[in-house]
């Protein structure tokens, strides 16, 4: 688990199912490539908001081949949230904009003054 750009090492106590709502605990998996802007911003997101996330690298991996299996998606970042795939950058933006991802379950997240609430 990444957490301001260090490994935590730690996995949540709890993992609710589904993304509606507020969630307690909130598991974040980010599918990622070093070239990829995306990416880093879905990162900067993540890290800006205090959420823990595991993130695997895909580059000069055998995952590449498996990405659409495990996310539906063929591109990166994609983002799963509690087991459930979401999509990429622009899908997670808009949870964490609307308050539906927070790090806790009683926190609203308002969007940040940059650009694309980073």
């Amino acid at each position: 688990m990444r957490r301001g750009g260090r490994d935590v090492g730690r996995a949540p106590s709890s993992r609710p199912s589904g993304i509606n709502g507020k969630l307690r605990a909130v598991h974040i998996r980010l599918y990622t490539s070093a070239w990829c802007a995306y990416c880093k911003r879905a990162k900067a997101l993540l890290e800006h908001h205090g959420f823990d996330y595991e993130e695997i690298d895909i580059d000069g991996d055998d995952r590449c081949c498996r990405l659409q299996e495990l996310t539906g998606g063929t591109s990166v970042p994609q983002v799963i949230v509690n087991g459930e795939p979401i999509g990429g950058y622009e899908e997670l933006l808009g949870l964490v904009r609307s308050g539906a991802l927070a790090p806790q379950g009683n926190l609203q997240i308002a969007p940040a003054a940059t650009g694309d609430g980073v």
